[in-house]
């Protein structure tokens, strides 16, 4: 969940990045660079999406398979961080786009 946040931290950053180096007179062939680097922090977004909402599926499932646990630590502890994915991840119906 931390990832997504980061790559969305960083996707602004490097747009920050850009228009100074492009204030300052940069020349084009570090201002590409720099672009690229921004779309390609930019595809990691829907990539940390996917593998999040399979990871909350992989977890939904081991807990539906180990219900007969749902008295311990560990299994509420699952059910936490559960809770804590839905912020991150997408509606209901909602498609995970490509950049």
């Amino acid at each position: 969940m931390k990832d997504k946040d980061v790559y969305e931290q960083e996707v602004q950053l490097q747009k920050v990045r850009i228009e100074k180096l492009k204030r300052d007179g940069t020349n084009e062939r570090v201002l590409s660079q720099e672009e690229q680097v921004l779309v390609e922090t930019k595809t990691m977004i829907p990539d940390t999406k996917r593998r999040l909402i399979k990871a909350t599926d992989d977890l939904k499932k081991f807990m539906s398979d180990n219900s007969a646990y749902s008295d311990t630590n560990e299994y509420r502890d699952a059910k936490k961080i559960l809770l804590q994915a839905k912020d991150y991840l997408p509606a209901p119906g909602e498609a995970v786009h490509m950049c």
